[in-house]
């Protein structure tokens, strides 16, 4: 028996266990990233008992997402049967849910793979367009909840050129209320990056950006070089 076939064997009865009981549950792990709460949700019924679930592999996360105490770790460490226990009662804790924002159209492309990542995260549209000529960007769509105070919010958008896009979406969550925005992005460059540095050089935003590579720059028109084109016209098949 492998250890999938072991999780979802136990998923299923805890699943059945809880609906019996009209309890519900929340998950935190570590070293499993997320397998326990992945082969929850795919348990008939699951939705009517799983609250949502937090995966926290590095201290850093078990610290600011579900307030272990550093003290904590340092005396047990990380792998410990009292960081778990304080792991789980964060998890108990823990609302409202994440918020993952693809940038439409092209962030759509990212939302698959997000959604695997935080299957309890609720998802928002942001609809926004760059002017060619002023390279300004204007929203046109918003589907986001009205008040995103204290929740967790992850900006999907696939190229970080010139950074408008990116520092103006930004700016619209945390008019809603949000401190802690994670922007992830495949590609970006160097020029991109230094105007959402300086745009965000005094908040008091909590602000991360990860990306899959750093091209060399980008020309005259604002595109990445090399990049790799326009990245909806390759998600829809235009190109």
């Amino acid at each position: 028996m492998t250890l999938a076939t072991e999780i979802h064997g136990f998923s299923a009865e805890i699943v059945e266990h809880l609906r019996q009981r009209g309890e519900t549950i929340s998950t935190a792990e570590s070293l499993t990233a997320g397998s326990v709460s992945s082969a929850i949700v795919t348990i008939a019924g699951a939705s009517d008992v799983f609250v949502g679930g937090t995966t926290a592999y590095r201290d850093e996360i078990k610290i600011s997402h579900l307030g272990v105490d550093p003290a904590l770790i340092a005396k047990h460490s990380a792998i410990s049967e009292e960081v778990a226990v304080a792991m789980a009662q964060g998890a108990h804790l823990a609302k409202p849910k994440p918020v993952v924002v693809p940038i439409l159209r092209a962030g759509l492309g990212m939302l698959e793979g997000m959604s695997r990542l935080i299957p309890t995260a609720e998802i928002g549209f942001l609809g926004m367009v760059r002017d060619e000529k002023t390279l300004k960007a204007t929203t046109y769509a918003n589907r986001l909840p009205e008040d995103l105070t204290n929740r967790q919010c992850y900006i999907l958008d696939p190229m970080l050129a010139t950074g408008g896009t990116l520092v103006s979406a930004i700016e619209f969550l945390a008019a809603k209320g949000a401190t802690d925005i994670t922007a992830i992005c495949i590609l970006a460059a160097p020029e991109g990056i230094a105007v959402l540095e300086k745009a965000f050089a005094t908040s008091k935003l909590s602000l991360k950006l990860v990306t899959g590579a750093l091209d060399e720059r980008l020309n005259e028109k604002g595109y990445i070089i090399p990049g790799l084109g326009d990245a909806g016209d390759r998600l829809y098949g235009v190109v």
